[in-house]
């Protein structure tokens, strides 16, 4: 299975190469868990370019509590960051994938690569 979006993240058996993150079993199930969500799937493929949660609602017709919830999710997963840095509080923030590929192998060990 491969999904579009870079970074690399290795389960924790393989030593990790330059630009990876290590994750636990835990990450790995709960990365694949968010990824099967259909709602956000669609706010993961539609942040290719930053993108701010009412723009994200109106391009995948999800509600915005909707959005706001698994943009959360996305980014505490590493599949998504904040793009606006500005820190003014009237100024909505975009959101942008953080990464380029996700390609799940699946061998002797389970393993889920996100390339950069």
């Amino acid at each position: 299975m491969s999904t579009e979006t870079g970074g690399t993240v290795a389960h924790e058996t393989e030593p990790a190469k330059s630009g990876e993150a290590v994750v636990g079993d835990d990450d790995v199930g709960a990365t694949l868990a968010l990824l099967a969500d259909e709602e956000a799937r669609a706010l993961f493929r539609h942040t290719g370019k930053p993108k701010t949660i009412p723009e994200l609602t109106a391009d995948c017709g999800v509600a915005r509590s909707t959005a706001y919830r698994k943009v959360r999710k996305l980014t505490a997963a590493g599949l998504l960051e904040p793009a606006s840095a500005d820190d003014d509080p009237n100024t909505a923030t975009a959101y942008q994938r953080t990464v380029d590929a996700l390609e799940i192998i699946v061998g002797e060990a389970e393993t889920i690569e996100v390339r950069r």
